[in-house]
């Protein structure tokens, strides 16, 4: 009799159970690491120099609205709110890495299994095939709620049909 470390009931897993255990591992640690990554990226992105080139930006454009004529002055107040609602916005939201996702569906078409994860917010990392879609609005999320394992479906996507 086996019984799994991760398995707190203590209940006997057969060989296959543990393939799919494995295999959700390593599925979540590879998420995990996209958005670590992804996160790496936006701090690079938003870091210290991004905001004092913004700040310089809408200072250089005050500066020429008081200097500009009244012909000009729409236009470059109109690039002043731009410029700064584009430094005041949010980072990119990110699912949360402890909870990255709260479903796995893995769809074949004949082209090869696609996986699918359901969560709260879409996130995509197409070098590690990376697919968090938000269980809400992804159209692929019906598939999941409609139909068994195994289940034959029709279901039709902006686009394309899928089918399986």
């Amino acid at each position: 009799m086996t019984t799994s470390a991760n398995d707190p009931s203590g209940s006997t897993l057969s060989p296959e159970a543990h393939a799919v255990v494995d295999e959700e591992e390593a599925l979540l640690v590879r998420v995990r690491r996209a958005l670590e990554r992804a996160r790496e990226r936006e701090a690079r992105k938003t870091g210290r120099a991004g905001a004092d080139r913004s700040q310089d930006a809408l200072r250089a454009l005050r500066d020429d609205a008081v200097r500009a004529s009244d012909d000009d002055l729409p236009s470059l107040l109109h690039d002043m709110a731009v410029s700064h609602r584009l430094a005041r916005r949010p980072l990119q939201r990110l699912p949360e890495p402890s909870v990255p996702y709260i479903a796995h569906l893995r769809v074949d078409e004949g082209k090869g299994p696609v996986d699918y994860l359901l969560g709260h917010l879409s996130f995509f990392d197409t070098a590690d095939g990376v697919h968090v879609v938000d269980w809400r609005v992804a159209p692929v999320a019906r598939i999941f709620y409609r139909y068994r394992e195994g289940d034959r479906f029709e279901e039709a996507f902006p686009g394309r049909a899928s089918r399986a």
